[in-house]
């Protein structure tokens, strides 16, 4: 499962550094739309489980 989903978020980066370097048309916008979609989906995701990991990771180093 893991090898998978590794794969399908290399892909999706292939494809998303290819909408961006691909000089033919117009579409800035779209590339521009999709690039604030990427990174606020980014910062959702961290917003989501960005403390989870903090409590993890403080919890991981308190036995220290």
């Amino acid at each position: 499962m893991f090898i998978t989903l590794q794969f399908q978020i290399n892909i999706f980066y292939l494809r998303l550094l290819q909408l961006i370097s691909d000089p033919h048309g117009d579409d800035y916008g779209e590339k521009a739309v999709i690039l604030v979609l990427v990174v606020l989906g980014g910062v959702a995701a961290f917003a989501a489980f960005g403390g989870k990991i903090v409590d993890l990771i403080s919890q991981a180093t308190t036995g220290i």
